[in-house]
């Protein structure tokens, strides 16, 4: 019997064991990434927003491990302690302990805020605008203000950006004091700071991204308000500010030999081909591509192995010797190609405008019996006059009577281009139509109740620069796109104080705002149609409040 019972009791074991082996292994996971920033443990935390507080010891305690970074640039207190604080962490406490000598200010609010100073341990999820409040006397101050912070050309929300109050009007403080009282905006660019005391205040905000709180106009946007700001016992609400980059002129950054006889020059911003200075005896062609903070900078092939130029900056003349490519031959040995044609695909080239064709590098010259077309219909060769002074440059216009609805075959035999490095081109054949004058809409604008001044007008489809129009509508009053392939355009318009024919950034010092931009979106135009709209100052008004002017303010404690 024990023996029955004995080898019953191994079968189950070893059908045990076996069912375990059979079954599928599953790598273990560490689960969902964490992505909640650190909270405070209120039970166990010295108490927040206290009233009559004396001197003494903080100590915060959270839910969690926490990382505590650049305490003593991150962490601002206001009203400004005489002496620094000492302000430690270990596990999941802050401590910040009070120097012996200082004398907290009697009957006030203080505001103590960790900007982004705390995060959690494990994934550095961080606990913006956390701040601790106590209040000396009978009261907490109540006073707040929010707004929104947007790109000054894009109108897009600046996020992460930090609004600054100082309580003196100079205006070199943002180079060498941390505000008063501060926050950073969210995703949407919104700002909100509570706590505030009743005074005056200037308002200034930046992107400070070496985290210092204070300003860098080599490599931060800034924004301000032109007024102060005068806080009694109300709220002020939706105190918008617009942010730019200073300078008149773009600051080099770096360059990239990205291949031999083509080097990239980076910059700060949109640069002026103007500011690109070279040696008269060097074969140097600068492109502008549109759009873009680079300049390209093409060069005829040479043994050297670096290339001399300068950049014109406001502070003057930046030397620069570049060490070119010599180990990669992509630009001298590939063959130049078109980059764009000026037609619609779909619809073909209208009929009173020139052919014109952009290469994907510098036309050193050009031989005009080796480019023709042919009328696919009458088989008759059409043969272009060019205008040589063009070149070196990237575009060929090739200018003739076209007969409607005509189709054509353009070619460029071997030879008939030479490019910057001397390389002559491979035979390229391009297929091409005329339509018809009925394919084609236009675009009408009436300007009403402008003042005397100059604007820009610029027709875009699909974020791109079509046209561009420079005028002053209290003399001009109206504007026509002709020729334009149906879809759907809009008009960006530039309020040109300046009067230089472009969007021009703010200056601080100088106490100048940003040059107005907006942008009309238009009713989709038609074949054959004129769409007619009618354009007021009214009609330019943003969808934000503008930050020039302080801002209604309602009772509210």
């Amino acid at each position: 019997m024990r023996i029955l019972q004995l080898a019953i009791l191994l079968n189950c074991c070893a059908a045990a064991l076996l069912s375990i082996s059979c079954a599928n292994q599953v790598a273990l996971t560490g689960g969902p990434r964490d992505e909640v920033p650190p909270a405070l443990d209120t039970a166990e935390s010295s108490k927040n927003y206290s009233l009559h507080f004396t001197k003494q010891d903080i100590e915060l305690v959270f839910d969690e491990f926490i990382d505590l970074r650049d305490a003593n640039s991150q962490i601002v207190i206001s009203p400004p302690l005489e002496y620094p604080p000492r302000i430690s962490s270990r596990l999941k406490k802050v401590k910040i302990e009070f120097n012996e000598k200082e004398e907290l200010k009697e009957e006030a609010t203080y505001v103590i805020n960790f900007g982004k100073s705390i995060g959690d341990f494990t994934e550095r999820n961080e606990l913006l605008n956390f701040t601790f409040v106590f209040s000396t006397g009978a009261y907490i101050d109540s006073l707040s203000l929010s707004g929104q912070v947007v790109d000054a050309f894009t109108m897009e929300p600046k996020e992460d950006a930090v609004v600054l109050l100082y309580t003196e009007d100079m205006d070199s403080i943002i180079f060498k004091e941390r505000p008063f009282y501060f926050a950073r905006t969210d995703e949407s660019g919104m700002y909100r700071i509570n706590n505030l005391r009743s005074d005056t205040f200037k308002i200034v905000t930046l992107e400070d991204l070496n985290l210092n709180y204070l300003y860098d106009p080599v490599s931060e946007q800034i924004g301000f308000l032109d007024s102060l700001i005068v806080l009694r016992d109300t709220l002020t609400r939706g105190v918008n500010l617009e942010m730019f980059k200073e300078g008149k002129s773009a600051i080099y950054k770096s360059y990239d030999a990205q291949a031999q006889g083509l080097l990239r020059i980076d910059f700060d911003r949109i640069p002026d081909v103007g500011q690109l200075i070279y040696p008269d005896s060097a074969e140097i062609f600068v492109e502008q591509p549109e759009g873009t903070e680079y300049l390209n900078l093409w060069y005829a092939p040479r043994s050297s192995r670096s290339i001399g130029f300068q950049i014109s900056e406001e502070e003057g003349l930046d030397t620069i010797q570049a060490r070119v490519n010599t180990r990669t031959v992509d630009t001298l040995a590939g063959r130049i190609s078109v980059r764009e044609f000026n037609f619609d695909a779909a619809i073909g080239l209208h009929p009173a405008d020139t052919l014109k064709l952009e290469f994907d590098r510098p036309v050193r010259s050009v031989s005009q019996d080796l480019i023709f077309a042919i009328d696919t219909l009458t088989r008759d060769t059409i043969y272009f006059d060019l205008d040589t002074t063009e070149f070196p440059g990237l575009l060929i216009r090739l200018a003739h009577t076209w007969e409607l609805k005509s189709e054509y075959v353009l070619q460029f035999l071997p030879g008939a281009i030479i490019d910057y490095f001397n390389i002559p081109n491979d035979t390229i054949v391009r297929e091409f139509k005329i339509a018809d004058f009925e394919d084609f809409g236009q675009i009408q604008l009436q300007l009403e109740d402008f003042e005397d001044m100059q604007y820009v007008f610029q027709l875009q489809r699909d974020d791109k620069r079509m046209r561009e129009v420079i005028v002053n509508p209290f003399v001009e009053d109206e504007i026509t796109f002709e020729q334009l392939v149906p879809g759907n355009y809009s008009i960006v318009v530039i309020k040109d104080e300046i009067a230089n024919g472009k969007w021009d950034p703010g200056d601080y010092f100088s106490k100048r705002q940003s040059e107005r931009r907006y942008t009309l979106t238009l009713e989709e135009l038609r074949a054959n149609w004129v769409l007619e709209r009618s354009v007021t100052p009214n009609d330019l008004n943003r969808e934000m409040t503008s930050p020039r002017a302080l801002h209604e303010t309602s009772d509210e404690r």
